[in-house]
């Protein structure tokens, strides 16, 4: 009785192949994470390669940052509307893509150009990453466990960005820091598009495209107004007027999404304790 009860169960497991759901999204945020940090390592030699700023150095960080935070919940109602693993192949396209230009980029603005782009794809990926490990791993303790797996990835990738692009700087050149991302990227579009399971779409979901313009543009001036500090002064007009546009923003997007029909954020959940907690440790 026990055999024949187990046999759809393993059935259903297969069917949402948890294992390969977990290792497809560690490996993109693994390497989305790395992003954030790897270039560090090499900042001097693309520097001296370019003759650039030390402005036109920062953006190569902050270009990749904005877009990924400005972004990400409106790329993860999106992957609710139309589809988590759509979005997540498209993303992973789009940052493999983004990569293999980044290396063969002429220009600091052309890098930090498409440095944003890169930010993009990451959004992408990092918006669907934990929808479809929930799906994949539907029973709370698995789910718990995928999650901490997911989450000692992304701390290994923080760590292992300035070290693991130190080494590649050091042996192959700056450019190879994003060359490296183009076979993996190839690798896991590729096994996602035939064999990752795609769960349901929520059809109704709308997308908050007021919430999601006030969240970029209050992001983008805040930013800006960081990294301009010490070159404007931090009492500037500008630094001043920056830094006023991002709180305005912020206290505009709270405001919206408590009257919003289809909130980006729902902001009741501030209230959750867990969700509280977390958000501040994070």
């Amino acid at each position: 009785m026990s055999a024949a009860i187990d046999v759809p169960h393993r059935e259903q497991v297969s069917a949402r192949r948890p294992g390969l759901v977990l290792s497809l999204v560690c490996i993109a945020v693994f390497m989305l994470m790395l992003d954030s940090t790897v270039v560090t390592a090499a900042l001097a030699d693309i520097r001296a390669d370019f003759g650039s700023s030390l402005d036109g150095l920062q953006w190569a960080i902050d270009a990749y940052a904005i877009p990924l935070a400005g972004t990400l919940l409106t790329f993860a109602t999106l992957g609710d509307r139309f589809g988590r693993k759509r979005v997540f192949v498209i993303g992973m396209a789009i940052f493999t893509t983004s990569s293999l230009a980044l290396s063969l980029s002429g220009s600091v603005l052309e890098l930090n150009l498409l440095r944003a782009v890169q930010g993009v794809g990451a959004a992408m990926l990092f918006a669907t990453a934990l929808p479809l490990l929930a799906v994949a791993f539907p029973e709370a303790g698995p789910r718990a466990k995928a999650i901490g797996v997911y989450g000692a990835v992304m701390a290994a990738a923080g760590v292992a960005g300035p070290v693991l692009g130190g080494a590649l700087v050091t042996e192959f050149g700056w450019r190879s820091i994003f060359t490296v991302n183009v076979p993996i990227g190839v690798a896991v579009a590729a096994i996602a598009v035939s064999r990752m399971p795609e769960a349901a779409r929520a059809a109704g979901r709308q997308i908050d495209w007021i919430g999601s313009m006030l969240l970029i543009g209050a992001l983008t001036a805040g930013v800006f107004a960081l990294t301009r500090g010490d070159a404007l002064g931090w009492s500037s007009v500008t630094v001043v007027a920056l830094a006023g546009i991002s709180i305005a923003g912020l206290v505009m997007f709270a405001w919206w999404e408590i009257r919003a029909p289809h909130p980006l954020l729902n902001l009741s959940m501030v209230r959750m304790p867990g969700f509280a907690g977390t958000a501040i440790v994070s």
